[in-house]
C-alpha cells in the first residue's frame, strides 16, 4: 500500500506500510507507531487525518477526511498514494525531530513570516452543542460547511447529516459555503443543534417507546405517535419530563428536550373523594372528561343510593349529571359531598304496622308525625319517636348511613298520668 504522508505543510513523505490495513484506522495506528518510534511527532491517531485516493497537498483543503471505520481506498500506487495529514497547531516537534519516513531529508525551515502567516490562517472556535458539553476545534478560513459538520461529528456524537450550525444566531445553512464567506473568526462560538432528537417515553407499565421528531416538533406530535401503541388517547395523556407537565403546544425545544431524553406518560386522570352523610369518604379516580353521573354510578353500590336519589355538591354548588369533572373544575384529591335527594323512613307503630314516609333531608321530625297522624289515629303532640340505639325521643333528626331507616312509635297519653305509656322497640335497619 502507497503512503503518502504530510507531516507539515509542504513537507511530503512516501513510505511503503504492511499489509493486513483494512480500515482507517487501523492505518491511522500504523502511522502513529511508525512515527512515534521514529520520535518524529507526538499527534494522538484521531489528529492523523486519511483522505481518498486522488486528493494531494494541493487540494486536500477541499476534500472531507475519511472517519475512522471507513474502508480503506483500495489500489494506491506511487502516483496514486493514500494522502495523509496532521495539522500544524496538532504537532509538537522542534524543528530538528521533523523527519520523513523514508529517505530523510533536511527539514527546510519556514521563514518567521511564512510561519506567523500559517499560524494566523488557523482558526480556534469554541463548538457549543446542545448537551452543554462544549469543545474548542481548529479550522481554515477555506474549511466549507460540510467539512466542519464532519470534523464536529466525533466530538459532539452528533452525525454530520443531522448538524444544524448557528452563528450568533445566524444558521449556517449552505454547505458549500466556506468559514470565511460566513464570517466565522478566531475565538467565535459556533453552537451544534441536532436536526432531529430521539426521545424515550416511558409508559405506566416501565416500557419505553422511542419516538424521533425535529425539535421544532410540539408535545402533541410526541403523544400522537405513542398513542396506537399505548392505546391511551391524545386527550388523554399526561407527558412530564423532570416532574414538569408540558403542554401540547411546547415544541421539543422549549420543553428542553434533547436527543436521549426520557419522558414520563401517565393517564390523565384524578382521584375525587366523596362524602357521605355519616362522615365516610369513597375515593373515585376518573378522567376529566367523565362526567358527574360517573361518579354517581361508582358510589350507589357501595353507599345504597340510587343514581337518582343522588345529589352531588361540590364547595356547596350541585354538580349537574351532563356535566364533565373538567367542566365542574374538579381536580385531583377534591372532596365531593353527596345527599340523598329523599329519605324513606318507616315507621313502626305499636300494633306493628310499618307506614312508610318519604321525606327530603331538609324537612324535620314535626313532617313525620304530620304524616303518620292520620293512619295511626295519634296526635302529633301524644307521638313519640324514638331510635333503638337512643332511649330518649328524637329532637333532631341525625341522618344515618343510607337513605332509608327504620323508627318506632310509641304512643304517649296526657289526658291521665296513671295510664300507661305504650312502647315499642325501636328499631333501625339500613337498606
Amino acid at each position: 500500500m502507497r503512503l503518502y504522508y504530510i507531516l507539515d505543510e509542504g513537507l511530503p513523505l512516501n513510505c511503503q506500510t504492511g499489509v493486513g490495513l483494512d480500515k482507517v484506522s487501523s492505518l491511522q495506528n500504523a502511522i502513529k507507531f511508525l512515527v512515534k518510534s521514529k520520535e518524529v511527532m507526538a499527534a494522538k491517531v484521531e489528529e492523523i487525518q486519511v483522505f481518498p485516493l486522488g486528493v494531494t497537498i494541493k487540494n486536500f483543503r477541499e476534500h472531507t477526511p475519511l472517519k475512522p471505520d471507513d474502508p480503506l481506498p483500495k489500489g494506491s500506487t506511487t502516483k496514486n498514494a493514500i494522502f495523509c495529514h496532521v495539522e500544524r497547531d496538532y504537532q509538537d516537534l522542534t524543528a530538528e525531530r521533523r523527519r520523513l519516513l523514508s529517505n530523510p531529508v533536511p527539514s527546510p525551515a519556514p521563514s518567521p513570516k511564512a510561519k506567523r502567516k500559517s499560524v494566523q490562517n488557523i482558526l480556534t472556535v469554541t463548538v457549543r452543542p446542545k448537551d452543554g458539553k462544549q469543545f474548542k476545534s481548529k479550522l481554515f478560513p477555506k474549511h466549507t460547511i460540510a467539512n466542519l459538520k464532519k470534523q464536529f461529528e466525533g466530538p459532539s456524537k452528533v452525525p454530520a447529516d443531522n448538524q444544524n450550525l448557528f452563528l450568533d444566531g445566524t444558521a449556517l445553512s449552505d454547505p458549500d459555503k466556506t468559514a470565511e464567506d460566513y464570517g466565522i473568526k478566531n475565538g467565535d462560538i459556533i453552537d451544534l443543534e441536532p436536526k432531529t432528537i430521539q426521545v424515550h417515553v416511558q409508559t405506566p407499565d416501565g416500557k419505553r417507546i422511542p419516538v424521533t421528531m425535529d425539535t421544532s416538533d410540539k408535545i402533541q406530535f410526541i403523544k400522537e405517535e405513542v398513542a396506537p401503541e399505548t392505546g391511551i388517547d391524545v386527550p388523554e395523556q399526561v407527558l412530564k419530563f423532570n416532574g414538569k407537565e408540558l403542554s401540547n403546544e411546547e415544541t421539543a425545544d422549549e420543553a428542553g428536550l434533547e436527543n436521549g431524553s426520557v419522558l414520563h406518560l401517565m393517564p390523565n386522570t384524578i382521584q375525587v373523594h366523596v362524602r357521605t352523610p355519616d362522615g365516610t369518604t369513597i375515593p373515585v379516580t376518573m378522567k376529566p372528561t367523565d362526567n358527574i353521573e360517573f361518579i354517581k354510578e361508582k358510589v350507589a353500590p357501595e353507599t345504597g343510593i340510587e343514581v337518582p336519589q343522588q345529589v352531588l355538591k361540590f364547595q356547596g354548588r350541585e354538580l349537574p349529571n351532563d356535566k364533565t369533572a373538567k367542566a365542574m373544575g374538579l381536580q385531583d384529591g377534591d372532596i365531593i359531598d353527596l345527599e340523598p335527594k329523599t329519605i324513606q323512613v318507616l315507621v313502626r307503630t305499636p300494633d306493628g304496622t310499618k307506614i312508610p314516609v318519604t321525606m327530603k333531608p331538609t324537612d324535620n321530625i314535626e313532617f313525620i308525625k304530620e304524616k303518620v297522624a292520620p293512619e295511626t289515629g295519634i296526635e302529633v303532640p301524644q307521638q313519640v319517636l324514638k331510635f333503638k340505639e337512643k332511649n330518649s325521643p328524637i329532637t333532631r333528626l341525625q341522618m344515618p348511613w343510607g337513605y332509608r331507616m327504620e323508627i318506632s312509635l310509641t304512643w304517649s297519653p296526657r289526658q291521665s298520668k296513671s295510664m300507661s305509656e305504650h312502647r315499642m322497640e325501636i328499631k333501625f335497619r339500613l337498606q
